[in-house]
């Protein structure tokens, strides 16, 4: 019962209850066959990195993948399931508007 007043109560960091909620029901959409995508944007200091790991600590550690940077060809090199299931996080703007652009190299 109140599973989400529940989470937002837990949730180690100060913010908007709606982001708190936004980015834990981001991370346990994992399961789903199409999981949902988040994009944290804000000033700097604003705390996004603090709200983002505060979501991932909801979430096994066995479910986290996370980068500081990536090129825009990195994930193509992982195991085909290698993120199924899978919560991802490019800490750097810049990585992952590289990663969400790329394509994969022929052969």
């Amino acid at each position: 019962p109140d599973l989400l007043d529940r989470v937002a109560a837990d949730f180690p960091v100060v913010g908007t209850r709606a982001n708190k909620l936004v980015a834990y029901l981001a991370a346990v959409s994992r399961k789903l066959d199409r999981p949902l995508g988040l994009i944290v944007q804000s000033a700097s200091a604003a705390g996004k990195t603090t709200l983002l790991d505060a979501a991932f600590g909801f979430v096994p550690p066995e479910d986290r993948v996370a980068f500081s940077a990536i090129t825009g060809q990195g994930l193509f090199y992982l195991a085909d399931d290698a993120l199924r299931h899978k919560v991802l996080s490019i800490a750097e703007e810049a990585g992952a508007s590289r990663t969400a652009t790329a394509t994969p190299s022929p052969g």
